[in-house]
């Protein structure tokens, strides 16, 4: 199989999972090469004014999902091709489920994040989330917020070490739903792409793709589902998929 895009993770993937990292020179340099033979995108959680410098370092040109799949980013008329949003009315009962927790909310509309109460300070919003809370607390507060219809609910590992955060968005939003758009846009097939992530909201990601790899640090619900595991991200794992994948002239699936 030749493969025609590599869909990469950010955080955990492309670079360690804290909020300043960067990514290592090797996988700067397998990413430039690879960009001469196929499309390379970034599937992210982060909003484009946290994760816009790095597509600047590595020089993406293909299109991006980012804010939890709520856009889709094109680098090179830097503008958003695709948006999906939540309504006021499903974030407002969201609100009074991390409210019940006493566990502070961020709202984002896509440029900011902020913790509010008043709504109309919004013209529209993408996503909610939370970060860094227990992993039994998260469950708890998931299994309360599957009562709310048309959303989507995704576990994510959090920045502060043992524990994780929750992100909501509308129901039609996932990596997954991110894939398809692409595919249409740049007219491959799923089973033509290289999916690689480490944490649980990269499950749909690794789930659309034909070639699935999970990195040496995923999480085992990824690693299960993976065709490959790469080595770690500390360990340049990006850079070893894209040698072994679409470096050499030939190519295993």
């Amino acid at each position: 199989m030749k493969y025609k895009a590599i869909i990469l993770d950010l955080d955990g993937t492309i670079i360690p999972n804290s909020m300043n990292g960067m990514p290592s020179m090797k996988v700067k340099k397998a990413i430039r090469k690879a960009q001469s033979q196929v499309h390379v995108c970034i599937a992210t959680s982060r909003s484009l004014f946290k994760m816009l410098h790095i597509v600047k370092y590595l020089n993406i040109q293909s299109p991006c999902i980012i804010n939890g799949s709520t856009q889709i980013y094109d680098p090179q008329s830097n503008t958003f091709i695709w948006e999906r949003y939540l309504k006021k009315s499903q974030v407002r009962d969201i609100q009074k489920v991390f409210h019940t927790h006493s566990v502070p909310l961020l709202i984002s509309d896509g440029i900011t994040a902020a913790y509010v109460k008043n709504l109309d300070s919004f013209n529209f919003i993408l996503s909610v989330y939370c970060n860094g809370i227990e992993k039994k607390l998260a469950s708890k507060i998931i299994l309360e917020l599957q009562k709310i219809p048309g959303i989507y609910i995704r576990r994510f590992m959090s920045w502060r070490e043992g524990k994780v955060g929750i992100e909501i968005t509308d129901a039609y939003v996932s990596k997954k739903h991110g894939i398809e758009y692409l595919c249409s846009l740049l007219h491959i097939h799923p089973e033509e792409i290289i999916g690689v992530g480490d944490g649980y909201n990269d499950y749909p990601l690794l789930s659309a793709c034909g070639l699935k790899v999970a990195m040496g640090n995923a999480v085992d619900e990824v690693k299960a589902i993976a065709d490959y595991i790469a080595p770690s991200v500390d360990e340049d794992g990006v850079a070893h998929v894209i040698e072994k994948f679409i470096l050499n002239d030939t190519i295993h699936s």
